[in-house]
Formats: structure tokens, sequence, C-alpha cells
């Protein structure tokens, strides 16, 4: 059995453990410098495509959209980064997203913590024509600034948290599904506008040349639509918000679930309203209000001196204002 160590052993034991401390905090503050770097040893590299028609991106990327005669795509990312950034196009959908499962934890690391590198993720998209579909996960930010009107439906579907700052479109159908708190700025020139949105989203729309406008809002989605239109169709639920500023000739309202449409600065000829359960309609009728059914706790307020006819009214209250 080994006897105690003499006090030189301890000694030299020391002066080893207290080496080994030294070089691991050495090691430590080169990961923290490195980390530090990161964001600044940023890379570009430009990939030209054949030709596709659809956009989907998965992935913190911050996308651009502009017109060009050639279809590539410029990407500025962290040069630790790049290699995890994949490019493909399947069935004339161009897809980009980063492989997560591919990147080192040593390179994870560096970007977690307090005072850890920011990542770089950038897409300039360049095309001739409008994708007729873009489809944004997972925090995805768009610019969509092409400009070119175009003769095929376009379709914007935006989800996980995902930010449109700017969405200026032509066409004669413009369809937008919005999802999970995403957010979307849009200028809008079309023959028809389809709105699906639910899961706390927002959307602030200006309107331009639009004949008919659909509306489906669900699980408090706020929205604002601004110019004049010739009809819109306006189905709100659970919690949903609605603005509307402008005019049109022809107005159906459909609220339930503690919806709250205000159409007071949107003056309307003809507008028919059918509202359940606890919710909130101000409606700018100028000719005639059909009211259908009013049930639940409803709260509809008219502003101006229509010809209403009514159906129904059960436990709901009709405000007027002229």
């Amino acid at each position: 059995m080994p006897g105690p160590k003499s006090g030189a052993s301890c000694q030299n034991d020391l002066i080893v453990m207290i080496k080994k401390n030294f070089v691991r905090t050495l090691l430590l503050v080169a990961m923290l410098g490195a980390a530090g770097n990161v964001s600044a040893q940023v890379k570009q590299y430009n990939n030209e495509l054949s030709e596709f028609h659809a956009l989907e991106v998965k992935g913190e990327f911050e996308v651009s959209l502009v017109h060009g005669s050639s279809y590539n795509v410029l990407f500025t990312v962290d040069e630790a980064l790049i290699d995890y950034v994949e490019c493909n196009i399947k069935n004339k959908t161009l897809i980009i997203e980063i492989d997560e499962k591919r990147i080192p934890k040593e390179v994870k690391s560096l970007y977690k913590g307090r005072n850890a590198a920011v990542a770089t993720f950038k897409a300039m998209i360049t095309m001739p024509e409008h994708p007729q579909l873009i489809n944004m996960l997972d925090k995805t930010v768009l610019y969509d600034n092409m400009g070119a009107p175009s003769a095929r439906e376009i379709k914007l579907v935006a989800g996980d948290k995902s930010s449109v700052k700017s969405f200026d479109v032509s066409a004669p159908l413009v369809s937008i599904v919005a999802d999970k708190r995403s957010s979307i700025m849009s200028n809008i020139s079309c023959e028809k506008l389809s709105l699906n949105m639910a899961g706390n989203c927002t959307a602030t729309l200006n309107c331009s040349d639009v004949s008919a406008i659909e509306k489906e809002y669900d699980n408090s989605a706020q929205d604002v639509v601004k110019r004049d239109v010739e009809s819109i169709h306006n189905h709100a639920k659970s919690g949903s918000k609605s603005i509307f500023n402008g005019s049109a000739s022809d107005a159906v309202f459909e609220c339930s679930g503690s919806s709250n449409v205000n159409a007071s600065n949107f003056k309307i000829e003809k507008s028919k309203v059918t509202m359940s359960s606890i919710c909130q309609l101000s409606v700018n009728a100028v000719s005639t209000l059909d009211i259908d059914n009013l049930n639940g706790g409803a709260v509809l307020t008219i502003i101006g001196n229509p010809a209403v006819s009514i159906g129904t009214i059960t436990k709901s209250s009709v405000n007027r204002i002229k």
C-alpha cells in the first residue's frame, strides 16, 4: 500500500494542476475570441440556376427578390456556416435551407451565449419573373421588390414567425396564407385578393385596383386593409382583429368567436352581416344593410343611415350612429 506523498511530490502535483488550468484558460479565451470574430468572417458566393417558378426557404434567412434576365442566387453567409447551406431545385421549386444536423457542436457553440456572434444568412435571388409560390418557414425575412407585373397567380405562405418586410406585387390573383406569429407588409395590385390568416399573425395591406377581397381570419390574427375595392367577403373568428380603410360597393361580414372588425372608416354601399358569439363589428353602411342573423352576445354598431332589413336577433345588441 503506497504511503503518503512527500512535500516535494505534492508541490509538483500542484504545479502540474496550475499549468493544466492555465492551458484550459488560454483555450477558453481563444474560443471566445474566435466567437467574437465569426460574424466578421462573412463570404459571398453566387449560384447560377436553371429555371424555377416557386421558392421555398427554411431557416433564418434574409431573402431579397430582384428582377433580372437570368436565374441565380447570391449568398452572403458566415464562413463557419457556409458548408451547411443547401440550395437545390426540385420540380421547378428553388429550395434554400440550413442543414442543422450537419453543423458540428463546436461550430454551434460559437453562436450560443450572451456575447455570441449573430449568424449571417442572406440570399439575393434574381429571376426574370415573379415566383408563383413563395413558402417561408422558420423565421425567414423577405424583401420582395421585384416590381415586374405577373400574368399568373401569386401565392405567399408565411409561417413560423416569418416576417415579410415588403411584398409589392401585381397579378390577376394574389393569395396570402399566414400563420404562427408571422407578419406581412404589402402593396398589392390585383383583380382578386384571397387572405387566410391565423395563429396571432399580423398584416398591413395597401390594395389598389382590387375588384374583390376574400378574407378568413382565426386565432388572434390581425390586419389592416387600405384602399377602395369593388367587393369584400370577410370571415372573422376566434379573437381575430381587422381594420378597414377605404370603400366598397358590396361587403359581406361573417363574425364569430370574440372577433373584432372595425369598418367604421370603410364606406360600403350594400352590406350583409351575420354574427354569432361574443364578437364586435362596426360597419359604415351607405345605402342598404341586411342583418341576416345576430346571436350569442354579438354587438353590431351601424354608422350612417342605410335602409336596414332584419332577419333574426337573439341575445345581441345593435347600436346606431348617424
